[in-house]
């Protein structure tokens, strides 16, 4: 191994780990130079790449990542977390389906097309996916915070505290599912509650 390699590696993963994402592409960059051939340097380069919104560049490392490994979940994951991040909502939840053929109990694909799908106004379809991934993930919070927002928004309000509540209960600190929370004691008049 080139021994510029290994000191590449760490440097890149503190700055990872700080949230030094320029810093982290660059020497992933670098890296990918030296390791042209190791699909992992391509997907971080993509990640790091992501982080800093230059989503074509990202979407350029992972797609050469998936080209030496087709069959790896993870990467196509990735593809499908740019394009959701880019609004290609079309082409994201066509990746996401991808994953799932690959690897069809991965719960984090299911909430991910359940996400799609809602930000495509299909709240029906993404509840099938939201449960799909409680099934496999029973204490998954997202999940139940987005049934809850969903059935808020059918006019189901009593069924989205029940699921708020469950968010609650797996993880106290959830600001996004206490703020739902709220809206819905909001809306049917519980201000005390509420406010």
């Amino acid at each position: 191994m080139n021994p510029e390699v290994k000191p590449l590696l760490e440097t890149a993963q503190s700055c990872v780990a700080n949230g030094q994402w320029q810093d982290a592409s660059r020497i992933y960059a670098k890296l990918a130079s030296l390791l042209h051939r190791e699909p992992d340097v391509h997907h971080l380069h993509g990640l790091t790449l992501k982080e800093q919104h230059d989503y074509q560049s990202a979407l350029q490392q992972i797609d050469r990542a998936i080209s030496m490994e087709p069959e790896r979940v993870k990467y196509r994951r990735s593809r499908g977390d740019v394009l959701t991040a880019m609004g290609a909502l079309d082409a994201a939840g066509k990746t996401y389906r991808q994953v799932l053929a690959l690897a069809p109990d991965d719960h984090h694909a299911m909430l991910n097309l359940g996400n799609i799908l809602w930000r495509q106004n299909q709240p029906e379809q993404a509840l099938e996916w939201y449960h799909r991934t409680l099934v496999l993930d029973p204490q998954n919070s997202c999940a139940m915070n987005n049934i809850g927002k969903i059935t808020h928004d059918l006019g189901q309000v009593d069924h989205a505290l029940a699921w708020y509540g469950r968010a609650l209960r797996r993880q106290p600190d959830y600001a996004e599912a206490r703020f739902n929370r709220a809206v819905s004691l909001l809306a049917i008049g519980d201000y005390a509650k509420g406010w």
